[in-house]
């Protein structure tokens, strides 16, 4: 998984368009796409930088990337969890946990989120 500042680089060259990365994040929201319905925990909620993925074939949005949680609500975004609880995650919650709490099977413990 990207540190911090590995997902800093990678978001830059995003919303630069520098590189081969493809953002249109939000575009087709009805759409059953990854990157227009669904989340990873790759990245923080309501990450600075656009959404993003890799452009290897450049096929409609079937590339690895950074698809992070969006809300309207500041500081944070609402998750539905595995338990079928839904909790208000902050956006500044440590890259690391966030992360975790998106493996399954990971080992990883995860602490006060």
């Amino acid at each position: 998984m990207p540190d911090a500042a590995h997902l800093s680089a990678y978001g830059v060259q995003c919303e630069g368009g520098i590189s081969n990365q493809h953002s249109h994040a939000g575009r087709e929201w009805i759409a059953g796409m990854q990157a227009q319905t669904v989340f990873n925990t790759i990245a923080p909620p309501n990450w600075r930088f656009p959404t993003c993925q890799d452009c290897t074939g450049c096929g409609w949005m079937d590339s690895d990337g950074v698809f992070p949680a969006r809300s309207y609500h500041p500081g944070g975004a609402n998750h539905g969890l595995a338990d079928g609880s839904v909790r208000f995650i902050s956006e500044t919650v440590d890259t690391r946990t966030y992360q975790y709490l998106g493996t399954r099977a990971g080992g990883e413990t995860v602490g006060q989120f």
